[in-house]
C-alpha cells in the first residue's frame, strides 16, 4: 500500500481503524472470507459466468471430498457457488435430456393411465365399477407423489445416481408384474386387488423414485432460462403418453396384452438407464438434512402454492381417465375415436409445456401459472357443452395446452420462493406429498357418473371444473403475496 507524501497520519490511523473492525467485529462465511484488497482485485461472480464457473466448481469439488470424510461439513456450499448457475454448456444439457428421457417413462406413464382404464373395462375387468378401475391410477398417483416426502430428502442428502436405481427396479418389476393380467381366475395379476399391488403401489413407489429428482437437478443446473429447461424436461411425458397409448391400442390385437406392457418395460427400462447416467447434481449433497421442513408452511406464499398445487392434482387426472369414457358415451360411432383424445391432450400438453415455460422466463412465471390454470378451469368448464367430435377435439387441445403449464413451472415456481436450492428436494417433496391427499377426485367423480356416464357427467365436470378454478386462484394469491415480499417493484413475479 503506497502512502503519498500529502496523507496524514491521523487519516492513515482513521483509514486503518475504518478497515480492521470490519474484519474481525462479524465472524464471515467461507465465501466471505477473502480479503478485502484481493477481493477487489477479482471479477465479480455473475450467475451466468462461463469464466467463473471452474473455480467455483473446484470448490464444490473440495466440498464433496471433506462432505464425505468429515461429519461437520453438513455439505453447505458457498452463496456465491450455490448461485453461480451454469444457466447451459454441454454438462448442463446432458443433465436435461436425461431428466426429459426419464420422465418421459414416468409422467408419461402416468398421464396414459386412461388408456389402461378404458382396456381394463372393456377386456379384462369388464362390469367392475368405473371407481374402482380409477382407483388403481389413483393409487399410483397418490403413492408416486405422496412418496417424495421421503424420497425428496434422500435426493437432497444422498444425490441423485442411487435414487434413480431404486426407483428404476421398483418400476419396471411392477410393470412387468402388470404383464401377467389375463381375464381368467387362473394366472398371477388375476383379481383388481393384485392389479392394484402391481400398477398401484409397486409401480407408484417405484415413480416416487423417479419424477421429483430429475428436476430437483435441472433446477441446481438453470436460473434465468430455468423455465425453458424445466419446460424441455417435461415435454418429455408429453411424448411418453402419445407413445404408450398408442401401443396399447394396436399391439394387444396383434401379440397380446401381456407382451405391450413387457414391450413398453423394455423400451422404459432403456430411457431410464440413459437418465441414471445422465442426470448429475451440481451441488454436493447435504450431510444433515430433515425429512420434513414443516417451518415452509408458516409462509403464506408456500401455504397458497401447496393449496394450488393440491387443487390441481383433485381435477387434472378426472380429465385424463374419463375423457375417453366421455367421449365413447356420447355416441356409438365415437368409439374408434376416443383413444385419441387422450393422445391429442398430451400432444397439445406437450407443446404447453415448452411453449408456456419458455414465454415464463420473461412474462413471469407465477404470473403465467396463475393465468393458465384460470384458463384450464374455463376448458373444463365448456367440456360440458361438447357433443361432437370438433368440440371434443378443441377441448382436448385448450386444456391439454394450459395445464402443460402447471408441469412445467411447479417445481420453477416452488424454486423462486425456496431460496436454498439444497433443500429443494424437501420443499417440493412436501407440496407434491400434499397433493397426493387431493387425489381423491378421480374416485369420487367415478361415484357420481355410477353406472350411467352420460347422465351424470355434468355433475362431476362441475366439481372438478371448481376445484381448478380453486387451483388458479390460490397461485394467483401466491404471486401477490411474492410480488409485495420483493417490495412490488416489477409486475413480472
Amino acid at each position: 500500500m503506497t502512502i503519498s507524501p500529502s496523507t496524514s497520519s491521523s487519516t492513515l490511523a482513521m483509514d486503518d481503524f475504518s478497515i480492521i473492525p470490519k474484519r474481525e467485529s462479524k465472524p464471515t462465511s467461507l465465501s466471505r472470507s477473502i480479503d478485502d484488497e484481493s477481493e477487489k482485485e477479482k471479477p465479480p461472480i455473475h450467475r451466468s459466468s462461463s469464466k467463473s464457473m471452474s473455480g467455483e466448481m473446484a470448490i464444490v469439488g473440495e466440498l464433496r471430498k471433506e462432505g464425505s470424510e468429515d461429519g461437520d461439513l453438513e455439505g453447505n456450499v458457498p452463496e456465491s457457488v450455490a448461485e453461480a448457475y451454469p444457466d447451459g454448456g454441454r454438462e448442463a444439457w446432458t443433465v436435461v435430456a436425461g431428466a426429459f428421457f426419464g420422465l418421459m417413462t414416468v409422467f408419461g406413464m402416468m398421464a396414459s393411465f386412461g388408456a389402461f382404464n378404458s382396456y381394463y373395462q372393456t377386456h379384462i375387468l369388464p362390469g367392475t365399477r368405473l371407481d374402482a378401475i380409477a382407483g388403481i391410477g389413483t393409487v399410483q398417483a397418490a403413492l408416486s407423489q405422496g412418496g417424495t416426502l421421503f424420497t425428496g430428502p434422500c435426493f437432497d442428502r444422498y444425490g441423485p445416481t442411487r435414487c434413480l436405481i431404486i426407483g428404476t427396479t421398483m418400476y419396471i418389476l411392477g410393470l412387468m408384474l402388470t404383464s401377467l393380467v389375463r381375464p381368467t381366475l387362473f394366472l398371477i395379476c388375476t383379481q383388481l386387488w393384485q392389479l392394484y399391488l402391481a400398477q398401484g403401489v409397486l409401480v407408484g413407489l417405484g415413480m416416487s423414485w423417479l419424477f421429483i429428482i430429475p428436476l430437483g437437478c435441472v433446477s441446481q443446473w438453470f436460473d434465468k432460462r430455468r423455465g425453458l429447461a424445466i419446460g424441455i424436461c417435461i415435454s418429455g411425458p408429453s411424448v411418453g403418453s402419445i407413445m404408450w397409448p398408442l401401443l396399447l391400442n394396436l399391439l394387444p390385437s396383434k401379440v397380446g396384452f401381456g407382451w405391450t406392457v413387457r414391450i413398453i418395460a423394455f423400451i422404459n427400462l432403456a430411457l431410464l438407464t440413459f437418465a441414471i447416467w445422465a442426470v448429475k447434481a451440481r451441488l454436493p449433497p447435504k450431510k444433515r438434512n430433515k425429512l420434513l421442513n414443516l417451518a415452509a408452511f408458516k409462509e403464506p406464499e408456500y401455504a397458497a402454492m401447496a393449496f394450488g398445487s393440491g387443487c390441481f392434482c383433485f381435477s387434472f387426472f378426472f380429465f385424463l381417465y374419463f375423457i375417453q369414457t366421455f367421449t365413447k358415451a356420447q355416441s356409438e360411432n365415437f368409439a374408434t375415436f376416443a383413444p385419441y383424445t387422450l393422445m391429442i391432450t398430451n400432444f397439445s400438453s406437450g407443446c404447453g409445456r415448452i411453449l408456456i415455460g419458455l414465454t415464463a422466463d420473461h412474462l413471469g412465471r407465477l404470473n403465467s401459472l396463475s393465468i393458465w390454470m384460470l384458463v384450464s378451469s374455463v376448458a373444463m368448464f365448456a367440456w360440458m357443452a361438447c357433443h361432437t367430435i370438433p368440440s371434443i377435439i378443441i377441448v382436448c387441445i385448450v386444456f391439454g395446452f394450459s395445464s402443460g403449464g402447471f408441469a412445467s413451472l411447479q417445481i420453477v415456481c416452488l424454486g423462486e420462493i425456496c431460496t436454498n436450492p439444497q433443500e429443494l428436494g424437501t420443499n417440493c417433496g412436501q407440496v407434491i406429498a400434499f397433493g397426493a391427499i387431493w387425489l381423491v377426485g378421480s374416485p369420487l367423480s367415478g361415484l357420481l357418473l355410477g353406472s350411467n356416464p352420460l347422465d351424470n357427467f355434468s355433475k362431476a365436470i362441475v366439481l372438478n371444473g371448481t376445484m381448478m378454478l380453486l387451483c388458479g386462484l390460490g397461485f394467483a394469491v401466491a404471486r401477490m403475496l411474492v410480488w409485495k415480499k420483493r417490495g412490488k417493484v416489477s409486475w413480472v413475479v
